[in-house]
Order: C-alpha cells, then structure tokens, then sequence
C-alpha cells in the first residue's frame, strides 16, 4: 500500500522568527553531530525544509528539523525554508516527530570510499565541502586507505 503524502503546496519560505522549538524533542543538544548539521547548511545551504505544524496564524512549532533551525539561526538566517503540515493534535505531531528520526545511517567504510573517490575526481583550486567537521574527515579518508 503506497501512502503518498508530499504536497508541494505546503513548502513555503517564511521568515524564521516564525518558528519555534517544540517542547518534546529527545535528541540532545550541541552534540558532534549538530556541529555536522551546521556545517552542512553552512556549506551547501539548507536544502531540506523544517517541518512544521501550524500553531496559529504566522506561527509554526517545529515536528522535525529543529538541528537545521538552530543551524540556520546561528547562522543569521532571516528566512527558512518549511513544510507547512497545517493545524494537527499534540499526538500526531509527536508521532511524525517520531516517524521522522527512523533514519539509516551511511556504512562507513562505504562512505570513506566514496569521499576519496571525490577527492581524488577534484579539480584544481577546488575542495571538499562535505557537512563532516575536519577530524571526521580526516578519519574517514584514513578508513578509505
């Protein structure tokens, strides 16, 4: 059973003082990981939207993305990009919150080669810009030898 629910309706920009943290999010806070996250939007700039639920009028409460806002905001963003889920229950926000973190992480040994295969593809004056803060990727283009 396909369940299709993507609305390109609700991707909108809207400037960031707009959103908000919501209260339940487990995942902790200024970790190694959160640090890859803002190097990557630093980098490559924030590609993927927030995922919002509509609190009120011009108000929106982060469901997934709250890494990516905080990234944003200390990199003085004044806009964000969002995926407006529209007006839902506490339970079902929770939920998708939830459903959002079943995440896959990359093999590493796989992940290594592919960042040598990059780097070895490199152009003159050109450089890596990868979200992996220096010395995990100076640990994984040791994995890849």
């Amino acid at each position: 059973m396909e369940r299709l629910t993507f609305d390109v309706k609700k991707v909108q920009i809207v400037p960031i003082s707009e959103v908000f943290p919501n209260s339940w999010n487990p995942k902790d806070k200024d970790t190694y990981e959160f640090g890859e996250v803002k190097r990557s939007i630093m980098t490559k700039g924030l590609r993927q939207p927030i995922i919002v639920r509509e609190i009120e009028k011009n108000k929106y409460e982060i469901v997934d993305g709250e890494q990516r806002y905080t990234a944003c905001k200390e990199l003085g963003y004044e806009h964000i990009l969002i995926y407006n889920e529209g007006e839902m229950s506490d339970k079902e926000a929770k939920e998708l919150t939830i459903a959002y973190q079943t995440q896959v992480p990359f093999k590493e040994l796989e992940l290594a080669e592919l960042i040598k295969d990059i780097q070895i593809n490199l152009g003159e004056g050109e450089e890596l810009q990868l979200p992996y803060l220096p010395e995990k990727l100076d640990g994984l283009l040791k994995l890849s030898d």
